[in-house]
């Protein structure tokens, strides 16, 4: 369950020096971790499978390599969804079945399907388990904050964030980048493989941090601050712009929470404050978004097939619309029970040399119109979980989450990156919770 099979790419060796002090610090914030989560075994769970989730992928080189046809990141990734499964089940199975998270077993359905239909099972089993993971992700989540209050379950998931965090800070000081995009641009993301799934760790630092804000806990803004850094530090333009949402809302949710009677019509001056320093941001990266004004005035030309591309029309956001279209001609190529149910989960591995870099084309071709709609509506089922909220602030920040883990789908594949799995579990266990939160002061 590594998320080697998405990028393939030679395996990044991290620094000696990176490796030695990144442990170091990482031991100190494993400490303070596991004493933040004080008795509660599920916020213990959660903090502990995700910190060593971040941790093992800051060495690739050693943890992809195979022990027994397993590599080391996957073999935590299994251990995750075993013991999560087996915490459920001990303390209560009917977790298992609860009604907001049924849309997650009907995609897993629509993989094992599409999988049997296509001969494909054994590989469709790989793909399903990523879904696993996420239903785990999202009931430990549940329960976490069933059994703590927003700061232990805040602190702990900060903690355990920072661990990839400080290994970035040391690489930007350090100055070990990864180069590689047409521009030349460099990111900087630590010992990690790839800045998708580096970026996809500071979009959920980002979230966290707004969630202190409006729960109005200290520190929110500090972390928002380094959250955008470590984002633009790790240069990967399609969770710059899914981070706007977020931080653009908790800027209006602070001035809600804040403003009373007539001072609320502040409000605009805020939002306008919000996008004046979006923009100034932008500004910084303006060469790394100029193929956004090119897309824009060659888009008719992009709605072809792979043939009719031009070697620039090729080159695109980083041949973005250039892999949709093989995916999308191959797709309809296909018969007609291809096209209902897809070639199988994982089969563009047998096609094509890059996986498709978004969410739902890929899903259109691997499992068909069935369950690309069927991850549509799980999206959105889980989405409007939001309105339920127990306050206008929270509401906010969380729709916004939603709408930008939405965006991250339609230019890389979140879904199918642990990282990206592990924000959107977070996300949709408090999206729950803030639902059927028994206590609505705690969010006053």
């Amino acid at each position: 369950m590594s998320t080697s099979a998405l990028v393939i790419e030679p395996l990044r060796t991290t620094p000696p020096l990176l490796a030695l002090v990144g442990v170091f610090i990482s031991i100190v914030l494993f400490l303070l971790m596991l004493r933040s989560t004080g008795a509660n075994i599920w916020l213990k769970f959660l903090s502990l499978a995700i910190f060593l989730r971040y941790f093992v992928s800051e060495f690739p080189s050693t943890t992809h390599s195979n022990i027994g046809g397993f590599s080391i990141i996957s073999l935590v990734s299994l251990a995750t969804i075993f013991f999560g499964l087996l915490l459920v089940i001990w303390h209560n199975s009917k977790n298992l079945v609860l009604k907001p998270f049924a849309c997650i077993y009907v995609v897993i359905f629509a993989m094992l399907f599409s999988g049997a239909l296509n001969n494909y099972l054994i590989n469709s089993l790989e793909a399903s388990l990523r879904w696993v993971y996420l239903l785990v992700i999202c009931i430990v989540s549940t329960q976490a904050l069933k059994n703590s209050t927003n700061k232990q379950f805040l602190d702990a998931l900060t903690l355990a964030i920072f661990c990839p965090i400080c290994f970035q800070l040391l690489s930007i000081f350090l100055g070990y980048s990864k180069s590689g995009e047409a521009d030349g641009s460099a990111s900087w993301i630590g010992g990690y493989n790839h800045e998708s799934g580096f970026s996809l760790i500071a979009l959920t630092l980002i979230f966290v941090a707004a969630l202190r804000v409006v729960c109005r806990l200290r520190f929110g803004w500090s972390l928002i601050l380094i959250g955008v850094i470590s984002l633009l530090a790790s240069n990967y333009r399609t969770t710059m712009i899914a981070g706007i949402p977020v931080i653009f809302t908790v800027f209006i949710a602070y001035g809600d929470l804040k403003l009373k009677g007539q001072d609320k019509l502040l409000l605009p001056g805020l939002a306008v404050a919000g996008i004046a320093v979006l923009i100034a941001l932008a500004s910084q990266f303006q060469d790394r978004f100029s193929d956004l004004g090119k897309t824009v005035e060659l888009f008719p030309k992009l709605i072809a097939p792979p043939d009719a591309y031009t070697r620039e029309a090729q080159q695109l956001l980083s041949a973005r619309f250039y892999i949709w279209s093989k995916y999308l001609t191959a797709f309809f190529e296909g018969g007609f029970a291809q096209q209902f149910v897809g070639f199988g989960p994982d089969s563009w591995k047998q096609t094509f040399p890059k996986y498709a870099h978004n969410t739902f084309v890929s899903a259109l071709y691997e499992i068909g119109y069935i369950g690309c709609t069927l991850i549509i509506w799980a999206l959105w089922s889980l989405a409007r979980l939001s309105l339920h909220g127990t306050s206008k602030p929270l509401r906010s920040v969380l729709l916004a989450a939603h709408l930008g883990f939405f965006i991250v789908n339609f230019a890389t594949m979140p879904l199918w990156n642990i990282e990206g799995i592990i924000y959107y579990g977070i996300l949709v266990g408090f999206t729950y919770y803030s639902k059927i939160a028994p206590r609505p002061e705690k969010y006053s």
